[in-house]
């Protein structure tokens, strides 16, 4: 397992194992689209063609929220193109709003394949 980015107060842990990259634990920073610019950047880099994204975050802010939708669409104009790109939306019981959140990714991302995993 590769760790992209430590997990910090404000920031996910990102670790890449295989073709499995998890985004785990919060994420409110205030660079954020610079933050999630540069994993895009890293794996555009690397030439991923297939991806699975899981995703279990507690929170996440507004100006994550926006840079999460833009990181995803990277991944819908990918699975367009041809490659495998799957997002793996975890949700755990307490955390209702990410489940909102989940959902309404979905319904903005309808070329990519999303699911939320309720845990």
């Amino acid at each position: 397992m590769e760790v992209i980015t430590s997990k910090t107060d404000n920031s996910p842990l990102i670790t890449l194992e295989e073709s499995t990259l998890r985004i785990s634990g919060r994420s409110y920073m205030n660079n954020a689209g610079d933050f999630y610019h540069n994993i895009i950047d890293w794996l555009e880099f690397r030439q991923i063609n297939s991806l699975n994204v899981v995703v279990d975050l507690e929170y996440f802010n507004t100006s994550s929220s926006k840079s999460l939708l833009e990181f995803f669409r990277w991944m819908e104009k990918k699975s367009i193109d041809g490659k495998d790109m799957k997002v793996h939306w975890q949700v755990k019981p307490q955390f209702f709003e990410m489940y909102e959140a989940g959902e309404d990714y979905y319904d903005l991302l309808p070329n990519l394949d999303f699911e939320i995993v309720e845990l």
